[in-house]
């Protein structure tokens, strides 16, 4: 999706200078959490696993007219947890809902800081 953004929302216009957009890093990690012990385990739903995603990347432009580079970056990251009980379909949506709160403030970060930062560059 991180690739995806950077195809939808970059557009290189004109000879002059070069931008580079990296993804230096786009991971969900899981961890398994610890449930409830005990006889109180037979009457508890935990949340058994937490899902940890984290996207960082940077936008570069060197500026050709006076070798000046200049750099962007965004670094976010979101966590949601789920029910031992929960279903394929809803691990699936909670997946999707993952990814797509992610994407959200990535996409609000990264806005932000190349309007703050690379308004000469901006065709828009």
């Amino acid at each position: 999706m991180a690739e995806r953004w950077g195809h939808q929302r970059l557009k290189a216009e004109g000879p002059r200078n070069n931008a580079r957009f990296t993804i230096q890093e786009a991971s969900v990690v899981e961890q398994e959490l610890a449930g409830t012990q005990g006889l109180k385990r037979f009457f508890v739903i935990d949340q058994s696993e937490r899902y940890d995603a984290r996207l960082r990347a940077e936008l570069e432009i060197r500026d050709s007219s006076d070798g000046a580079r200049r750099v962007v970056r965004a670094d976010v990251r979101r966590s949601l947890t789920v029910a031992e009980d929960a279903s394929l379909t809803e691990r699936e949506a909670i997946w999707f809902q993952l990814t797509e709160d992610l994407m959200r403030r990535f996409d609000r970060e990264m806005e932000q800081v190349v309007r703050e930062n690379l308004t000469p560059w901006l065709l828009n």
